[in-house]
């Protein structure tokens, strides 16, 4: 990925608008290209989870509450996974149709589900159970400032600026769809680059040999 800088990105904007920034010429208002470039990154943001952005955190449970607050994610929905200490597999999400006053919902132990809680973000069932748990999510950045580095490609999002633009103004359709094939080409690249690597399915063996074993041709 090649990462810029906001005034860089609305400067590569503006070329790929075929404008340049001058009294001779018509020019974009910075406040604009700098929107659509954030709305850009908000909606990318929330297509793939970007490896980068991955945070790992641990908490403790009790009373099947955490007893801190969960620190970096900030939503719910940016919790990828939430694991126990001795499962590989992560918990479920708690079905709408669970029937928690069932007393196997209540008793204690480990936590075997989760729940969104609005007052501290993640609720574990059993309602009594304990422990410590990991949490797998994405750090959400703060709207960019216009000096700040855009951490996601920068081709990618002047491609997707520009066929925005392009989609509402609606005088040249022929460029919107230009920037969306380019925008989807750029898009698939980096998707297929960074997701279509190797899973070790069993977490307890290497992937690679790592000793040195003698053999009989």
């Amino acid at each position: 990925m090649i990462y810029k800088t906001g005034i860089q990105l609305v400067s590569a904007t503006e070329q790929m608008l075929y404008q340049a920034a001058g009294s001779a010429v018509q020019s974009y208002s910075q406040t604009l290209l700098l929107s659509k470039l954030q709305d850009a990154f908000d909606h990318l943001f929330l297509k793939e989870w970007w490896p980068h952005f991955t945070v790992r955190k641990q908490l403790t449970v009790a009373n099947g509450l955490p007893t801190t607050p969960l620190q970096d994610i900030v939503h719910y929905e940016d919790i990828r996974y939430v694991y126990t200490e001795t499962r590989e597999r992560p918990l479920a999400k708690l079905q709408l149709a669970t029937n928690t006053l069932n007393p196997v919902w209540q008793a204690g132990g480990v936590p075997r589900a989760i729940e969104h809680n609005p007052a501290t973000m993640l609720r574990f069932w059993p309602s009594q159970c304990a422990g410590t748990v990991l949490v797998v999510g994405r750090a959400r950045p703060a709207p960019y400032l216009i000096t700040q580095t855009f951490e996601l490609d920068s081709l990618m999002l002047s491609h997707f600026a520009v066929w925005s633009y392009f989609t509402e103004d609606a005088a040249n359709p022929d460029a919107a769809n230009m920037h969306q094939a380019m925008f989807t080409d750029r898009y698939v690249s980096l998707k297929n680059n960074l997701f279509n690597e190797p899973i070790d399915l069993d977490p307890n063996s290497s992937r690679y040999p790592d000793t040195w074993t003698e053999g009989w041709l």
